[in-house]
């Protein structure tokens, strides 16, 4: 009788770290995702705006990036282009850089050193290029992903804010399910002939990078 209760004691031990593992494998499973590995599953558009837009600052002024990206998001790549419930995305973010646009040596310059950058929703993640380009990730909100971001100037110049297509890892607990998002910065204004006049060799106004930077000064 001992021995039977021992063994029946055992798998019992035995039955419950079982579970345990199970419940531990699954919680670990929901809070990842895999991409697909040879191509982006869905394709998205998302808008970026400056507030504040105007050709010239001065130094101690904001200038603040916004993006609200909503949940229901209409996936481009498919030819009925559906609608894609995508909540709980991994890694939803983008990466903007900031350069001084020098018009004597017509060369770009890291500058984001020129700046204190202010994230008031959302994060940073990591800098990249020390000084040139900065990771920043959006917040997940009940309805929708936001960032904020507070740009204050430090330094005199002229300058280009340049915005990269958003992305996403996937949706949690959801493999092949990464997103690439189409990403278009809608101010009406964004002084783009302070660029044209630094007359940078190579540099010209195609269609991705009018849809992609802002430009300004600071005086």
């Amino acid at each position: 009788m001992k021995i039977e209760k021992s063994i029946n004691t055992l798998k019992i031990m035995l039955l419950c770290a079982a579970t345990q593992l199970l419940f531990a494998a699954s919680c670990k499973k929901s809070n990842t995702t895999k991409p697909c590995s040879s191509y982006t599953a869905y394709s998205f558009k998302a808008n970026a705006e400056f507030l504040n837009e105007k050709e010239i600052y001065n130094i101690n002024d904001t200038i603040t990036l916004i993006s609200i990206l909503p949940k229901i998001l209409i996936d481009y790549s498919t030819p009925n282009t559906q609608q894609i419930e995508y909540s709980n995305a991994i890694n939803l973010g983008g990466t903007f850089g900031i350069v001084l646009l020098d018009s004597i040596n017509h060369v770009f310059v890291p500058a984001v050193d020129s700046f204190s950058i202010i994230v008031n929703t959302g994060s940073i993640t990591t800098v990249i290029n020390p000084n040139q380009n900065i990771s920043l990730l959006f917040q997940e909100k009940n309805l929708n992903y936001q960032l904020s971001v507070k740009i204050i100037a430090k330094k005199k110049g002229n300058y280009q804010i340049g915005l990269t297509d958003l992305g996403s890892t996937g949706i949690r607990g959801k493999d092949c399910t990464n997103a690439g998002f189409d990403t278009k910065i809608i101010n009406a204004n964004k002084h783009l002939h302070i660029l044209t006049n630094a007359a940078i060799p190579g540099v010209s106004l195609d269609q991705y990078r009018v849809d992609h930077i802002y430009c300004f000064r600071v005086q």
